[in-house]
């Protein structure tokens, strides 16, 4: 196996290509994606040197790692840190084919010196099933100095079957009728309208469908969160440009529920690859009691379910969206620290961090 590593913004502009292609065949989530990754480097990183590395069997692209390097804090600690370009929601996989996946990142280990040079920490995400196939390489490692912690995560989903009705087929009895019930106290409040975009509007209202979403965000309990769109412009710069980027390719579903008048929810949805991925979803806390958002949501999937399409990612496991959801994927945020007494005096004070960090 051979590595080839990109240092340069030329280069990887010329690398793009086949990097989504071999993503798009092998490992079709959207974090996954160049589109994804890219934008986050530029927004998010776009001082920090990168290496995107690639894996080649006999000519044949066997995996993509794109690493960033960053200086950062770890329990208060200075590191430096290498990790993927989009780390902040992270639900993608080491993009290694299966046969490859072992010998790859045991390579990629053996070269940290050349490859790699100078980190305290190195982070990448991994599926669950891919976590599981490491753990013998993992234990291998830590015999040999290093330490891998672990943190696990969930994305709640949805897949159907053509012609389901969302009303009969994703909710149960109980469901049903808080549907209904929501959908009454929303009309009792002053009646709602439900706007939902096409692709063409999309691409020439979009400064303006933006900004509209922006003002419903700053009256939500997220304008003060720590990935705030309204609050923080690097946040508000990724998605928006990603979200252009999608309009301008058919690939944008975005809608709003207006009560008396006034936007009151808003979500933005993103269809790749044949999933549609619950990117943001927003609604105004004035009308917190009258779950706006929760119900734009489900009509949103009524409304795509209803168009024939079948998959949805929702990005998270928060509880709301069991109600919805009949799938569950599992990813690992996997910490690996270098060898050396600082890698070790970093794993030991993990135990203080906000973070649930295992042993991997």
């Amino acid at each position: 196996m051979e590595l080839q590593i990109i240092q340069n913004r030329q280069d990887l502009h010329s690398f793009l290509p086949l990097w989504e292609g071999f993503a798009g065949e092998h490992f079709p989530h959207l974090c996954n994606s160049p589109e994804w990754q890219v934008q986050a480097r530029e927004h998010y990183f776009a001082k920090s040197p990168f290496r995107v590395i690639s894996f080649f069997e006999r000519g044949r692209l066997a995996g993509v790692l794109p690493l960033c390097r960053s200086y950062s804090t770890f329990v208060k600690l200075p590191v430096r840190k290498y990790h993927f370009f989009e780390q902040g929601i992270g639900l993608g996989d080491l993009m290694l084919l299966p046969e490859y996946l072992e010998p790859g990142l045991d390579l990629l280990w053996q070269t940290f010196s050349c490859v790699i040079p100078r980190f305290h920490i190195l982070k990448i995400t991994c599926s669950g099933e891919q976590k599981n196939r490491l753990g013998a390489l993992f234990s291998e490692k830590k015999t040999a100095g290093y330490e891998i912690l672990e943190i696990r995560k969930k994305a709640l989903g949805l897949a159907v079957e053509a012609g389901q009705d969302f009303g009969q087929q994703v909710l149960d009895a109980k469901g049903r009728r808080e549907y209904r019930r929501l959908e009454s106290h929303l009309r009792e409040a002053g009646g709602f309208e439900i706007l939902q975009f096409d692709p063409q509007s999309l691409r020439q209202d979009f400064d303006a469908l933006w900004q509209r979403f922006i003002t419903i965000y700053r009256r939500s309990w997220k304008h003060e969160s720590h990935r705030s769109l309204s609050a923080r412009e690097a946040e508000n710069r990724f998605f928006s440009d990603l979200f252009r980027h999608f309009a301008g390719r058919n690939q944008l579903f975005t809608s709003f529920l207006r009560l008396n008048g006034e936007d009151a929810a808003a979500n933005w949805w993103v269809n790749y690859r044949g999933t549609f991925f619950g990117l943001q979803t927003v609604f105004d806390d004035r009308y917190k009691q009258l779950s706006p958002g929760i119900f734009l949501i489900q009509k949103d999937i009524e409304q795509l379910m209803a168009q024939g399409h079948t998959r949805f990612d929702f990005m998270g496991s928060q509880s709301y969206k069991k109600k919805f959801s009949n799938a569950e994927g599992e990813y690992f945020d996997l910490y690996i620290f270098n060898r050396g007494w600082y890698g070790k005096l970093l794993q030991k004070l993990s135990s203080h961090s906000n973070f649930d960090f295992r042993p991997a």
